[in-house]
């Protein structure tokens, strides 16, 4: 693992973003591809495909693909493939957040389902603003690439916790 931390330093990703010539507009165009993945993919949740495959395969899947993005996001020499990349957390986007809603309220008895709703809610709020915070430190001491890589870990947890739960239940 620190064999990997240690080839991905060397890649200089603080420097390489900025040669990318990314800009208001690039951030901005990135942002819509994510947005209409999300919408266009959540869809998709509801699919044969998705069906066939399962609850615990799709959500495991998912974070694994939005881990890979993590790490490959840091490797572009390439706006245009960011734009590319930005499709894979579009699709977790719209993937992740149906099944987990689904998965927070499956066992919980119809006159408690808005409670436990609203507990999803803000352990998801928390995350929207915890983990923004603890990557703008990772940022701050030491460089976005460890960000990329601290969330790409996390995604792993996840898709190893979603894996055992779903197995379990």
């Amino acid at each position: 693992m620190l064999y990997l931390f240690h080839y991905f330093l060397k890649k200089k990703h603080n420097q390489q973003r900025k040669n990318l010539g990314t800009n208001s507009m690039s951030i901005g165009l990135s942002s819509i591809i994510y947005m209409l993945s999300a919408v266009c993919l959540a869809k998709m949740a509801s699919s044969d495909v998705c069906m066939k495959l399962g609850v615990r395969t799709c959500i495991t899947v998912t974070f694994l693909t939005t881990a890979l993005y993590c790490v490959l996001v840091p490797q572009c020499s390439s706006v245009y493939m960011i734009f590319v990349l930005q499709i894979l957390p579009g699709m977790a986007t719209g993937i992740l957040f149906s099944y987990l809603t689904s998965e927070a309220t499956k066992y919980v008895p119809q006159e408690s389902k808005s409670t436990a709703l609203g507990f999803f809610q803000v352990v998801y709020a928390l995350g929207m603003t915890l983990f923004p915070m603890i990557c703008g430190n990772i940022v701050s001491h030491f460089s976005m690439l460890y960000a990329y890589l601290f969330l790409a870990v996390i995604c792993l947890i996840a898709s190893s916790i979603s894996f055992i739960y779903c197995k379990s239940h």
